[in-house]
C-alpha cells in the first residue's frame, strides 16, 4: 500500500480486522510513521519503507534545486522565507 495519511490509517485498520500483514511504501510524514508504530505496538505485522529522496529533501533543498534546475525568480523564493 502507498502511504497517504487517512488511507493508510484505514488500510491498517482493515489489516487488523482481517488479521493480515501489511507493507506500507513511501512513508514520508512523521504522522504516518506514528500510525505504523502504533499498529506494531498493537501486534499488527506491519513493515514500511521510504523513498531515498524523502530522507534528504527539505524546504531549503527544494528551493535550491528549483533555482538550480529551473532558474526560478526571487518571487518563488519569497514563498519559503
Amino acid at each position: 500500500m502507498h502511504a497517504e495519511r487517512e488511507t493508510m490509517a484505514a488500510a491498517l485498520m482493515c489489516a487488523t480486522l482481517a488479521n493480515r500483514s501489511v507493507h506500507v511504501a513511501h512513508v514520508s510524514l512523521a504522522e504516518e510513521l506514528q500510525l505504523i508504530r502504533a499498529a506494531k505496538l498493537q501486534g499488527l505485522n506491519v513493515t514500511c519503507e521510504v523513498a531515498p529522496h524523502h530522507l534528504f529533501l527539505s524546504t531549503v533543498s527544494l528551493v535550491f534545486l528549483s533555482f538550480f534546475f529551473f532558474g526560478l525568480n526571487d518571487s518563488f523564493f519569497a514563498l519559503f522565507i
